[in-house]
């Protein structure tokens, strides 16, 4: 007979996990499950997951959608579920205009079903409330517009979830971001290239040594911890056809960790899109701020931050595909999805962290932190006045396609030490032509973040 669980029991803590292979269910025996324990006779329909099973449920005509069933990892108890279902209740009732996935009471009135599984396994099983509209997943354009929604979005569900609380968020997820770079650590060598496997655990060494730093300062709360492109919802489509988030999927990731990670795990999803990039996802980082204010310590986690979450994504999709190949079976979800995520981590990479903050503060209207030179850097001759080489869309120099030429920049400069000069330098903040390229759907990175020079005696 279906039972409603006890929502007590030990907690999930993935550092004693070995991992968590993907629920094997059919169709057929989601269609059981729902017939047995939540008392529909439905049609279902896989919607894929990385470590739980969902299913869309419609009627059996399937002329009308009845919710999604989630069957919970084996591995989550009913207090880390409770959680979930508890957040969801809490998210909906502290902003009643945001649609949010609760669960939906079970032929006795609680939500949650503990089933066994035809593995043998037992599972949480709840009916979430299904929200049309579609998400944002995919690799296509965000406008700003859009972008800043998400943000909003992000914002909402931070202010909302401040006050919440429950015994089941003192568990430890991978997905955690106060957790990241161990799970980096534990999870790399699944990567199978050396290249790769070394420039993540290098990435997120360097970030979370950022994060150090500054963690004392950083406000802790619950966070939904996967507020991405794929767990939001949007609207019917409005002038000039653009969908923006207004709901809330999927609360599995729910626990208490430090709140900027919310934001984190927002602009980390952002970063596969077409033409993004960190100067791209500024207006949702803008938008956030106006609902929930970053503090100092945040704003400087942050970027960092980001490039912990895009290590984490990408360890963990290769360890669930070594999981679910042991077991004899693929993951058509985890798999497709790892391109993505690659892209992510080489996004959150492409510039320092430091320039990002320090773009995020000018976004922001927050002061300037003053920095001196790096520690390798080299000093610049002394002696007469430097020549300061023009790489901008006006250059002359540049003229008859000379920009598009490999090595213009140092040609230009060969030719002003041979002319005479003593120093030639680069221009900060210089917009160069030489590095933009044709026909690109990415914005090509052409600020000058820095000065460069080279001396007479080169």
């Amino acid at each position: 007979m279906p039972h409603a669980p006890d929502a007590t029991g030990p907690l999930f803590d993935f550092r004693s996990a070995a991992g968590l292979p993907v629920p094997v269910l059919t169709t057929a025996d989601a269609e059981a499950i729902a017939a047995e324990h939540v008392g529909l006779r439905a049609r279902a329909a896989s919607l894929g997951s990385q470590q739980d099973a969902n299913f869309l449920l419609t009627t059996p005509d399937g002329d009308a959608v009845l919710g999604v069933l989630k069957v919970t990892n084996p591995a989550f108890g009913p207090l880390d579920v409770a959680a979930q279902t508890a957040a969801a209740e809490h998210l909906a009732a502290r902003d009643p205009l945001l649609r949010v996935a609760t669960a939906l009471p079970g032929p006795d009135g609680d939500p949650q079903r503990l089933v066994r599984l035809p593995s043998g396994e037992r599972a949480v099983v709840r009916l979430l409330r299904h929200l049309p509209g579609g998400t944002l997943s995919g690799s296509g354009y965000l406008s700003p517009r859009v972008v800043a929604a998400l943000g909003d979005v992000a914002g909402r569900v931070s202010v909302a979830l401040a006050d919440f609380e429950h015994p089941g968020l003192r568990h430890v997820l991978q997905w955690d971001l106060q957790h990241a770079a161990q799970v980096v650590e534990q999870l790399a060598h699944h990567v199978g290239d050396p290249v790769l496997r070394e420039r993540i655990t290098d990435a997120a060494r360097s970030a979370q040594a950022v994060v150090e730093r500054v963690a004392a300062d950083l406000p802790r709360q619950a966070v939904h911890g996967d507020l991405t492109d794929d767990n939001v919802v949007c609207t019917s489509p409005g002038p000039g056809g653009v969908r923006l988030p207004d709901g809330v999927l999927d609360l599995g990731d729910v626990t208490a960790s430090w709140a900027v990670a919310e934001l984190a795990v927002t602009l980390s999803s952002l970063l596969h899109h077409d033409g993004s990039g960190a100067p791209a996802v500024l207006p949702a980082v803008a938008a956030f701020h106006a609902r929930r204010p970053l503090a100092g310590a945040e704003v400087e986690a942050l970027w960092p931050l980001v490039v912990l979450r895009a290590a984490v994504l990408v360890v963990s999709s290769h360890q669930q595909l070594a999981l679910d190949a042991a077991e004899g079976r693929g993951n058509d979800y985890v798999a497709a999805n790892l391109a993505h995520e690659e892209a992510v981590f080489e996004a959150a990479c492409a510039l320092p962290a430091a320039v990002v903050t320090a773009l995020v503060r000018a976004h922001l209207g927050l002061p300037a932190v003053s920095a001196g030179p790096p520690a390798d850097a080299t000093p610049l001759a002394a002696g007469a006045d430097p020549v300061v080489l023009d790489l901008s869309w006006a250059a002359d120099a540049l003229d008859g396609g000379a920009w598009l030429e490999p090595g213009t920049e140092d040609a230009l400069a060969a030719h002003a030490l041979d002319a005479g000069a003593a120093l030639v330098v680069t221009a900060f903040g210089e917009a160069r032509l030489t590095r933009t390229a044709l026909r690109s759907a990415t914005a090509p990175a052409v600020v000058a973040t820095g000065v460069g020079g080279v001396s007479g005696t080169r």
